[in-house]
């Protein structure tokens, strides 16, 4: 699971995703180092192939700086939880809005 964007909440966790053993990481490219609640991890960087590893990209904020055309074509399945991808059309990628 790739997380894009990280919301400002108090408590991260990756959706319970890693409890369950999932292997989450994320991108945000303002927060470079993330430790919360005991959680410590680095941001990974975006590339074509981290998208293409993901079993899930899963967007949680929804940064102008983003190609979300781009992120589309390299990923799999998407869940896109701000809408960031909205009348992006020709790429590949399975979203899914919620």
């Amino acid at each position: 699971w790739l997380l894009q964007g990280l919301s400002p909440r108090p408590s991260f966790g990756g959706f319970g995703l890693r409890e369950k053993g999932a292997n989450v990481c994320y991108h945000d490219p303002y927060v470079p180092l993330l430790d919360v609640d005991g959680l410590s991890m680095a941001a990974t960087e975006l590339t074509a192939e981290a998208l293409r590893d993901a079993d899930c990209v899963v967007i949680t904020t929804a940064h102008s700086s983003y190609d979300w055309g781009w992120v589309l074509e390299h990923s799999n399945i998407v869940v896109d939880t701000r809408n960031a991808t909205h009348g992006i059309k020709g790429h590949g990628a399975r979203v899914v809005k919620l």
